[in-house]
């Protein structure tokens, strides 16, 4: 298909991009992935299932015949898109409701509370250097990072009688029991040794330091 340039006196053809026209149209497409976009700024990113389940009931209700059948595009029409679009498959990070709506003012005004708390009681209890050492120096500002390890992370898919409705993995411990690892480091880039926190309420023979990597701190807590 060839167009021609508008204001060319010698009418010379530009020739259309190259290619298999897409199911949808443009503008659809943009929708879809701004839409996906957005979802996922806002704590709710998309899974492949749900990308093909909107764009079905958005086509359906819409009552549009496109060449998909049943109007749902293929799992093949997905990396397709995503590429077309600038969009990848990720790994969401799990965040509570509690640190989602955090916002700039809350941050600002918790770091005034914990001033207003080493003023009260840290600072009277210092020998010289009072409060500007404790919030200046970087070799006293510390940060922690948590990662979380099921004990019993379960198993993807597993054989069973062929109609089955309810197929059940019995575990031996709770399915919410892990382990915590924690990894924390100071402004000047001094770091901790990572330390291990079991679910044990007291520790067991095998958590003994030689029994450990090198380097470890081990410890318990009744729920890790």
């Amino acid at each position: 298909i060839l167009k021609y340039a508008q204001g060319c006196n010698d009418e010379r053809p530009i020739k259309n991009k190259r290619g298999r026209p897409t199911l949808l149209l443009e503008e659809d497409e943009l929708l879809i992935a701004n839409w996906v976009r957005n979802m996922a700024k806002a704590g709710f990113p998309v899974t492949n299932k749900e990308l093909l389940d909107s764009v079905q009931h958005t086509l359906n209700k819409a009552k549009r015949v496109t060449l998909f059948a049943n109007n749902r595009p293929a799992e093949t029409w997905i990396p397709k898109f995503r590429q077309r679009r600038n969009l990848s498959l990720r790994t969401a990070e799990i965040l509570d409701p509690g640190k989602s709506q955090i916002t700039p003012h809350d941050l600002r005004q918790w770091a005034k509370y914990v001033e207003e708390y080493f003023k009260l009681v840290i600072v009277p209890f210092l020998p010289d250097n009072g409060m500007e050492g404790l919030l200046t120096d970087p070799a006293r500002s510390f940060n922690c990072d948590e990662s979380f390890f099921l004990v019993s992370p379960g198993k993807g898919k597993v054989l069973a009688e062929l109609g089955s409705k309810d197929v059940y993995l019995s575990l031996k411990s709770s399915a919410k029991t892990g382990v915590s690892i924690l990894a924390t480091i100071s402004a000047s880039g001094w770091i901790l040794p990572p330390s291990v926190i079991f679910p044990y309420e007291r520790s067991q023979p095998w958590m003994a330091k030689e029994e450990m990597p090198p380097g470890i701190e081990v410890f318990c807590t009744k729920k890790g």
